[in-house]
């Protein structure tokens, strides 16, 4: 078996969403630490005709002599374009079932982009091959890894993009463990450059959210 052909695909679509905007905040970013960029509110997205919101996204498509196809993303154009200009020549002729072999050749050959959208870039290619490979052998790809080891795993519900005014933010949380989740991770806005003003704000966002949702949730906060 051979790989053929490495596709990118973009697919766009439309989103339901009718409270709002779909981001109500967004992440603390590196360069925050400058005050003009610091500023700079949250994207917004596209909305359509019928009040929906426009999505578009890129997958890959790992193709083979065989037939048997591996999918992968989706992932934003920066890093698909880096999967296709960079590394799709390393895969094509190439045993799409030597997975650490293919990972190999193409973390090596990224001699300077061990990091960041690079390595984004070899995971997308890294997942259509175990997905293939799952394929194959119609199996899950914890099968071929080895087997599970459990049979539930803990869930948590994530705050991406909701307020962090504290009003909004504890009715959220409230409704989380209203759902029976036992665990809920928050994104603080506030960084070392915000100093006591931004520790202050942190330690009450935390606070907030503890007593909304009790003692016997689990609260993250990922900065």
């Amino acid at each position: 078996m051979k790989i053929t052909d490495v596709r990118f695909r973009q697919v766009s679509g439309r989103l339901p969403h009718e409270d709002g905007e779909f981001w109500q905040e967004r992440l603390i970013q590196p360069l925050d630490v400058y005050p003009e960029y610091r500023q700079r509110g949250r994207g917004e997205m596209q909305r359509v005709q019928d009040g929906s919101l426009a999505i578009t996204s890129i997958f890959v498509e790992i193709e083979t002599d065989e037939g048997v196809t591996g999918l992968a993303g989706p992932m934003n154009l920066d890093i698909a374009l880096i999967a296709h200009r960079r590394f799709r020549p390393y895969l094509i002729g190439e045993n799409p079932l030597a997975v650490e072999r293919l990972w190999d050749l193409m973390y090596r050959a990224a001699v300077h982009g061990h990091k960041g959208e690079t390595m984004f870039a070899i995971s997308a290619l890294d997942c259509a091959l175990w997905d293939l490979k799952g394929k194959l052998f119609g199996a899950p790809v914890c099968t071929l890894l080895g087997g599970p080891v459990r049979t539930e795993i803990p869930v948590y519900a994530s705050a991406l993009g909701y307020s962090l005014e504290s009003d909004k933010a504890g009715k959220v949380a409230k409704q989380f463990a209203t759902d029976g989740f036992q665990a809920t991770k928050w994104f603080p806005r506030k960084g070392p450059v915000d100093g006591k003003e931004g520790i202050r704000a942190n330690v009450e966002l935390a606070e907030t959210l503890r007593d909304a949702v009790g003692t016997d949730v689990d609260i993250m906060l990922d900065a």
